[in-house]
C-alpha cells in the first residue's frame, strides 16, 4: 500500500522566483513524488511523495541536480545559518578577488564596495576618469 508523506525543508542557494521553478520541476520529475511546492521568499520546499517510490535523500538529490542544497536533518536552522554564511564568504572573496584582479594603475577609483547580508548579494562601485577614454583609444585603433 502507498502512503503518501508530506516533508518541508530549507533550500539555500536561491536568487529569484525562477530559481524556485526551476527546483520545482526537479523535485516534480523525481519518481514518487505527487507534488512540490517551492517558496523563495521563505525559502522552504514543501513535498508530497510516495515514501515506498522515493526517500528523502532523492528529494535532496533532486534539488542538488538543479544547482542548489536542501537542508534535511534535525538542525536545519543550524545547518541553514552555517551555509548562508559559508556562502557570504564565498561571496565576500569574489569581490575582492575582482577588485584585485582591476589594474589600479588604469585611473579608476573604488568608491563603494558593498556585501549585503540579509540581501545576499554585493556591488562593487566605481570611477572610471575621463582621461582613461584617452589611454584605451590608441589600444581599440
Amino acid at each position: 500500500m502507498t502512503q503518501i508523506a508530506k516533508l518541508s525543508f530549507p533550500v539555500i542557494g536561491m536568487h529569484c522566483a525562477s530559481c524556485a521553478r526551476l527546483i520545482e520541476r526537479s523535485l516534480k520529475s523525481t519518481s514518487g513524488v505527487v507534488n512540490a511546492q517551492v517558496n523563495y521568499g521563505s525559502e522552504q520546499a514543501s513535498v508530497e511523495y510516495s515514501n515506498t517510490v522515493c526517500s528523502p535523500k532523492d528529494l535532496e538529490k533532486a534539488v542538488q541536480s538543479a544547482g542548489y542544497k536542501a537542508i534535511l536533518g534535525k538542525d536545519t536552522q543550524e545547518l541553514k545559518e552555517e551555509e548562508k554564511t559559508r556562502q557570504l564568504q564565498e561571496l565576500k572573496i569574489k569581490v575582492i578577488v575582482l577588485m584585485l584582479s582591476i589594474n589600479p594603475r588604469n585611473g579608476m577609483n573604488f568608491s563603494t564596495v558593498d556585501v549585503s547580508i540579509s540581501m545576499e548579494k554585493s556591488s562593487v562601485y566605481f570611477t572610471f576618469p575621463t582621461f582613461v577614454m584617452y589611454k584605451i583609444e590608441p589600444i581599440i585603433s
